[in-house]
């Protein structure tokens, strides 16, 4: 932002210019404070509702992938795969839960956008888990795994 000097006249050019200066840069930095404030709320708020089922479902997966291993038998390749990348997006999805204030970073004003998108992401992961519980529950077969990007 510079140094604004002091001017000699009173009310001169110079003296507006720095006043400009100064309370565009304060309103900048309010402005991201506010939405960094309403960024990391956002996120304390996914993190308090989805974080135990996002654990458990990672804990399940990884149970799975373990089991997998250790069969003699290894089961279809493609199964494997699919099992992998969930488990990788649930640790990105976890990850990002985990953020703290700092790091919310000032250069991305579109990671408030994208919290959008990561929640969507997590109900229907929620969602799809919590079908294929109750289909098991009620010995159907469970639906398909699904999810979006």
């Amino acid at each position: 932002m510079g140094v604004c000097k002091r001017p000699t006249a009173r009310y001169g050019r110079s003296n507006l210019r720095c006043f400009r200066k100064r309370y565009v840069g304060d309103q900048v930095l309010m402005a991201y404070g506010d939405w960094r404030e309403e960024a990391y709320q956002k996120l304390k708020s996914m993190r308090e509702s989805y974080m135990p089922e996002l654990n458990e479902m990672y804990e399940k997966i990884s149970r799975k992938l373990q089991q997998h291993k250790s069969l003699p038998q290894q089961p279809k390749p493609e199964l494997l795969e699919k099992l992998k990348a969930f488990r990788t997006m649930l640790e990105r999805v976890i990850a990002i839960l985990q953020f703290n204030r700092a790091d919310i970073v000032p250069l991305v004003p579109s990671f408030k956008e994208k919290l959008v998108h990561y929640e969507k992401q997590i109900i229907n992961f929620i969602n799809t888990s919590r079908s294929r519980k109750v289909a098991m529950q009620q010995g159907q077969p469970p639906p398909p795994h699904m999810h979006s990007s």
